[in-house]
């Protein structure tokens, strides 16, 4: 948000969760895209719960590549779409 507001421009940032409860962290709008991002709190991206975006890809709105931030070492790719982020990369 501090990156938007200091170039002038209003963050588009939200947060989803649908009737089952099953929600995204944040997720970015830029330019007609949203971008999700989850927030994990360990390191052990292949055994987190995290089951992707496919809750928000009926939308009709053009979904960007996603990212789990999280305490892994290295920049990871989870799948086609979506990767792990180390925290320390913030």
């Amino acid at each position: 948000m501090k990156s938007y507001l200091h170039h002038s421009r209003s963050p588009r940032i939200y947060f989803y969760r649908d009737k089952e409860k099953r929600g995204i962290d944040l997720l970015i709008e830029e330019n007609g895209t949203l971008y999700p991002v989850e927030i994990k709190k360990s390191a052990a991206v292949h055994t987190m719960k995290f089951r992707g975006f496919s809750m928000i890809e009926n939308l009709d709105t053009p979904i960007g590549h996603g990212g789990v931030i999280c305490f892994v070492n290295t920049w990871i790719l989870l799948s086609d779409h979506v990767d792990a982020i180390p925290v320390g990369y913030l």
